[in-house]
């Protein structure tokens, strides 16, 4: 279970207990480094290295985009006809000795590392990205299989995608990319928030973040949504240290995840109870609510 909280700014956060999907944050990865599903599809082809280049559109739903640590899809595609993931980047990037993917279909600390902050740094360039805020346009990647791994195989294959605006955010889909990527550039330079997280849920201030509603959607946080994802930031320190209890995570949060805003605001926080945070979950939510109240707001 992680914990959420109801605020104002100025008020101490309340905690109560429920349980939450996880979100993609700046890159579309499930938990744990994009563990992979327990079986997988035969490839439709070998997908060497050779296979894979810059400029290659691809078709997937989001589903497999986020659990596939590496490619099982089809071929590429004409970036014409629809597609959902644009390669903008392949290299060799990979070191070290073991498979980048372990037995549990895992990806390890070290390629996360390696492979995260080579995207990373490529969709920067590409789109002028900046990564440290919180997007529906984003990156993925996938890496070699063992066998090609054995083979010697060590590149990395970014991704981008969007979420689409209307679709679920507890079962999202991919938005359609243009034939020119270039467009996005064109479209963040108009309009910076653009690809910004905001979600409507069509209920109203209810007590609760957005991740409780069953129908919360994506939305353009151009036009007024109900909540905006504010801030989304992970607690430090190692993966074994013990839990830090719940005044050192609401000091945390209040200064690194909500910051200096007005006193007001109305929103919603997410973060790990004692139970995730073993479980390895350090990442910490803040969501502004910008709709009707349609109620009491949370006590100070």
């Amino acid at each position: 279970m992680r914990r959420a909280s109801p605020f104002r700014i100025s008020a101490a956060l309340a905690t109560a207990a429920l349980l939450l999907a996880g979100l993609g944050g700046c890159f579309l990865l499930p938990e744990e480094h994009a563990a992979g599903p327990t079986a997988h599809p035969s490839p439709t082809s070998s997908t060497d290295a050779a296979e894979f280049a810059v400029g290659d559109c691809w078709t997937a739903s989001y589903t497999q985009f986020s659990n596939w640590s590496s490619w099982y899809g089809k071929s590429a595609v004409n970036c014409n006809k629809d597609h959902q993931l644009y390669t903008f980047a392949v290299h060799d990037v990979l070191k070290g000795n073991e498979p980048p993917v372990d037995d549990q279909g895992s990806v390890t600390d070290l390629a996360y590392a390696q492979t995260t902050d080579f995207c990373g740094s490529q969709l920067q360039r590409l789109l002028g990205v900046d990564l440290t805020r919180h997007s529906r346009l984003s990156f993925g990647y996938f890496l070699p299989r063992l066998d090609q791994w054995e083979a010697g195989a060590r590149w990395v294959r970014c991704d981008l995608s969007i979420l689409k605006p209307g679709s679920k955010i507890l079962e999202p889909d991919l938005a359609d990319l243009p034939s020119r990527v270039s467009e996005l550039a064109d479209v963040i330079e108009d309009s910076p928030d653009h690809f910004d997280i905001c979600v409507n849920t069509g209920e109203g201030w209810t007590g609760y973040g957005p991740w409780e509603s069953e129908s919360a959607v994506y939305g353009y946080c151009e036009d007024d949504p109900e909540w905006v994802l504010h801030g989304s930031v992970a607690y430090p320190g190692d993966l074994d240290a013990p839990f830090p209890g719940a005044e050192a995570l609401n000091a945390y949060t209040s200064e690194n995840c909500l910051g200096d805003v007005d006193p007001n605001q109305l929103g919603y926080s997410y973060m790990p109870d004692e139970e995730t945070w073993g479980y390895g979950q350090r990442q910490i939510e803040c969501w502004f609510f910008g709709g009707d109240a349609g109620g009491p707001p949370p006590a100070a």
